[in-house]
């Protein structure tokens, strides 16, 4: 999912607050796997269980 601009801007882009030539995401099961795999390495890191220093940010 890439977002442009990040925070979004009403006064620039009054619709949805985003410029819908360059906001893009697509649905699969690779970016579904890659979010659990996050969720848990982050939780992981929050929780500062051991090597939580490896997981990067």
């Amino acid at each position: 999912m890439t977002m442009y601009p990040i925070i979004p801007n009403y006064e620039k882009y009054p619709e949805t607050g985003r410029d819908l030539n360059f906001t893009t995401g697509e649905i699969g099961l690779a970016g579904h796997w890659i979010k659990h795999l996050l969720h848990f390495a982050f939780i992981y890191k929050a929780k500062a269980n051991p090597f939580w220093w490896i997981v990067p940010e």
